[in-house]
């Protein structure tokens, strides 16, 4: 599907600016090595307001095959959902119907089982792990889009990193605004694009088949301020998320106005650093034939530099992920091994380029093998 309108400003004007050929189209991980899904991945920017998105969009079946994010993985994500829980709780005042959309394993509502406030905690999600772990949690199996009928309106509405995965924002916040009292409001946690575009790391701002449009705090303040919904609250959670909420107003209140930023020529220039960057590595390969040479993550950045011309000689992937050891990086050949792995080598050598987690990975990997090699 070829996205015909600009996110942000409803503008036809979308001009493609880089392409990465046959991209995997699932983030992750994969049993086997056969059935796998490519599509280019084409990076355009709005000529209006210079916001960059994904042109060409996979199937969500295509993309979301299976959830490749159940298992909290690291000490970063572990504090933000506990603190996206202190967040909500704080409009938790009085007894309340609470909606969240999409999360498999309860890492938000985990946290209130124990709150008197709470009558219930609904779960709108397309792929349940299994039955409700608490007691006030239920699910309902599918996506916010208009097709699923709900029995009650809530008083909270929840999206913790749902919201960047969504195409049509504009009918998805409608629809957040149908099911909110009056006075209600919507909670959410979205990565912090702005500081992953800063940290340069693949892909820029994260955008992808599943981020498929650049968003700050000022973008989606505009976009749910259009609907009806006025800005409450924000909080930076480090430099991971952006935690924001807005209150149901019974008129559209005054847009935020959209800051155009220079997006596109940030973006192409992290391409042309990678793009040098994986030169280097093939050239540093070629000359440590006999070393095991892994690549840190069985995710998105692992396939980026596989399209990019990182193939030969690498041994496999290290992840922390306990669902992702023993499996194929989708659209590889590569294993996936636990981090630990590294700690029986004489001198192994890791390419990490993490992002935001970078700093925390590489102390893993210095305490787990002090002779590491870290590209």
């Amino acid at each position: 599907m070829i996205r015909e309108n600009c996110e942000i400003c409803s503008s036809k004007a979308l001009v493609p600016f880089y392409t990465l050929k046959n991209m995997p189209c699932r983030l992750g991980v994969s049993s086997s090595i056969h059935s796998y899904e490519f599509n280019d991945l084409i990076y355009a920017e709005c000529v209006v307001c210079k916001n960059v998105q994904i042109l060409d969009l996979p199937s969500r079946e295509k993309v979301y095959e299976s959830n490749h994010n159940i298992n909290i993985v690291g000490e970063t994500w572990q504090r933000h959902h506990r603190e996206f829980a202190e967040y909500i709780a704080n409009f938790l005042k009085q007894p309340s119907n609470v909606l969240e959309i999409g999360d498999p394993e309860e890492k938000t509502a985990k946290w209130f089982e124990e709150e008197t406030n709470l009558i219930s905690w609904d779960i709108l999600e397309p792929m349940p792990s299994g039955l409700p772990k608490s007691k006030k949690v239920s699910y309902k199996k599918g996506f916010l889009d208009g097709g699923t009928d709900f029995e009650t309106n809530y008083h909270i509405v929840v999206l913790s990193h749902v919201f960047e995965h969504i195409l049509d924002l504009k009918s998805t916040i409608q629809n957040i605004y149908k099911v909110l009292l009056p006075g209600g409001i919507v909670a959410i946690s979205v990565p912090n694009m702005e500081e992953i575009l800063k940290k340069r790391s693949l892909p820029p701002a994260s955008l992808s088949f599943e981020h498929t449009v650049y968003l700050d705090e000022n973008k989606i303040t505009a976009l749910f301020e259009r609907e009806g919904l006025e800005l409450t609250n924000v909080k930076y959670y480090r430099d991971h998320s952006i935690f924001i909420s807005f209150s149901k107003k019974s008129a559209t209140t005054s847009a935020n106005t959209i800051r155009n930023q220079p997006l596109k020529e940030r973006m192409l220039a992290i391409f042309k650093e990678k793009e040098e960057n994986v030169k280097r590595y093939v050239d540093y390969i070629e000359t440590h034939f006999d070393a095991q040479i892994f690549i840190y993550g069985a995710h998105i950045q692992a396939q980026i530099f596989q399209v990019l011309g990182l193939s030969n000689n690498i041994y496999g992937t290290l992840d922390n992920s306990k669902d992702k050891q023993g499996n194929y990086l989708y659209g590889t050949e590569l294993m996936t091994y636990p981090v630990e792995i590294i700690a029986t080598l004489e001198k192994p050598i890791v390419i990490c380029d993490m992002g935001v987690y970078n700093a925390e990975i590489k102390e893993q990997l210095v305490s787990l093998n002090k002779k590491v090699v870290i590209l």
